[in-house]
């Protein structure tokens, strides 16, 4: 009886047990999706503020007929929720066919009663990123495009330019979109040799006998 004192019972979920070994490699992953999501809000980010110097005299007009700058900017991230919306959408599709591609070319992998599916909380997650996304990618275009100035605004449209302080802007915005992709690549790289070396450790017998 002191021997079965010692014996302690433990449960643990199923999905745990078989994704145990695989935590490190699933974070890892899931920084690298940040980078790309942050990425890809720069890149959204450049695209608007560019757009935005082409609809300088649109902004112009409205500003003159007495729309007010809230009511510009709240079109303007509007539209860029909007977009973020769709890509999540898009991404949430490619998800459900990915999974499908992962059961079919690893079914023993998960064990059959373990349901692989993407759940209404990851869902709600990705609508909740989408729409941060789409806001923070459009307030500084939308920002800059709801002041414009009228005279400016001719000006720049004639010959086809735009303003100092908006070249200057997404000059910042390419910089940091470069500097996230040097970081990305370079976290993919270690990742890799990391996951090459693990795979490379003798372990002292053979894992298929």
């Amino acid at each position: 009886m002191a021997d079965a004192e010692d014996w302690r019972v433990r449960l643990e979920p199923l999905h745990e047990v078989f994704t145990a070994g695989y935590k490190e490699t699933l974070y890892l992953l899931l920084g690298a999706v940040g980078f790309v999501l942050l990425i890809a809000a720069v890149n959204v980010a450049n695209l608007q503020l560019s757009r935005s110097v082409t609809r300088q005299s649109e902004m112009a007009t409205r500003v003159a007929v007495g729309a007010g700058p809230w009511r510009l900017v709240r079109q303007l991230v509007t539209e860029n929720v909007l977009l973020a919306l769709v890509g999540g959408g898009l991404g949430i599709v490619v998800a459900f066919m990915g999974i499908w591609v992962f059961v079919t070319l690893a079914p023993g992998f998960y064990p059959p009663s373990e349901d692989i599916t993407i759940r209404p909380g990851v869902l709600l997650f990705t609508f909740g990123v989408s729409v941060l996304t789409g806001i923070l990618a459009g307030l500084v275009p939308a920002f800059r495009a709801s002041r414009p100035d009228l005279q400016d605004a001719l000006k720049h449209a004639a010959r086809g330019g735009g303003s100092g302080i908006r070249q200057g802007v997404r000059r910042a915005l390419v910089v940091v979109e470069v500097a996230m992709a040097l970081v990305l690549l370079v976290g993919a790289g270690l990742m890799i040799n990391s996951y090459a070396r693990v795979m490379g450790v003798d372990m002292g017998f053979g894992p298929d006998n």
